[in-house]
């Protein structure tokens, strides 16, 4: 494993700060549980939500990632089981 990867723990935080950035709240205001929908991600949200994370994570994402994983903890989930971030405790 990469020593460079993102935890669960920070991706969930990046996720959490990258939603509140976009929408103009506090990350305090941004429920990981929550659907991105209830927020009020739109398609062009959800399409910078899936190139920043290519960005980020140097792999290819959908751009309907943000409406098959719906939520910042069931994207992370998703990004988890992919190997692409770490389980919390493993480097």
């Amino acid at each position: 494993m990469s020593a460079s990867r993102l935890s669960r723990t920070q991706m969930r935080t990046w996720l959490t700060e990258y939603m509140a950035e976009l929408l103009g709240l506090p990350p305090r205001e941004i429920n990981p549980a929550e659907s991105f929908e209830s927020y009020g991600l739109d398609s062009t949200g959800a399409v910078g939500l899936s190139g920043d994370l290519e960005d980020l994570l140097g792999a290819s994402f959908d751009t309907t990632l943000a409406y098959e994983y719906e939520s910042v903890d069931a994207l992370v989930e998703h990004l988890v089981a992919r190997q692409l971030v770490d389980e919390d405790g493993i480097r």
